[in-house]
């Protein structure tokens, strides 16, 4: 399933999903509990893709469903999932919505910090989104306080650019020619499968450098 999802080949990488969903309910169920979470992580990868509305709805029964309360983690996956899916569909107030439950959830402060620390440069994207600068300001400081050793790694500098970025650009109507051009640099560089949010196509969008 994750191979055929991984090479676009989103028709066959369900099917495969269906059949892990009929081999679950063998044995009287007994295997369920275990490799459900297989099975929904794919429907919401494919769905992701090609239905966001569709994940939504998988990601919104899992939320009021037993199995949400039993498992401690899966909150970690339903939140994180739809807050990027509402981005998506510029619908950024319920994105920022799901990014605060996330942050709400017991098991997030256990999560690993290199994971905490991509989220919430996701919720930074979706904070200016919603052009509260005097908030954005006041979490980016946040940020940078509570992730100051991940800023320093030179394995992190793309993210510490970012956030450069967006202090830059902030509440701002008009953007300086040099903030210009430190973005237009940022874009040409390439990124990598750890930004939660591509960075460069979402700094496209804003079409700040025309």
């Amino acid at each position: 399933t994750n191979s055929m999802f991984k090479n676009d080949k989103i028709k066959e990488s369900l099917k495969w999903a269906d059949k892990l969903n009929s081999y679950m309910e063998e044995f009287k169920g007994n295997l369920k509990a275990k490799y459900q979470i297989f099975y929904y992580n794919a429907l919401v990868n494919n769905y992701n893709v090609i239905d966001k509305n569709k994940s939504i709805q998988i990601l919104e029964e899992i939320r009021v469903s037993k199995w949400m309360r039993s498992n401690p983690f899966l909150g970690i996956f339903v939140y994180i999932n739809l807050a990027l899916n509402w981005f998506d569909k510029f619908e950024y107030k319920k994105s920022i919505k799901n990014f605060q439950q996330l942050q709400l959830l017991d098991q997030y402060k256990n999560t690993d910090i290199s994971l905490r620390f991509k989220w919430s440069i996701g919720e930074l994207i979706v904070r200016y989104q919603l052009k509260d600068s005097e908030f954005l300001t006041f979490r980016i400081k946040q940020v940078q306080r509570e992730f100051k050793d991940i800023l320093n790694d030179q394995s992190n500098s793309r993210d510490k650019q970012l956030i450069k970025i967006l202090k830059s650009i902030n509440g701002k109507k008009t953007i300086p020619p040099m903030t210009k051009d430190m973005i237009k640099n940022f874009i040409d560089q390439p990124g990598n499968d750890g930004e939660l949010i591509n960075y460069a196509s979402w700094l496209k969008g804003l079409r700040i450098t025309d």
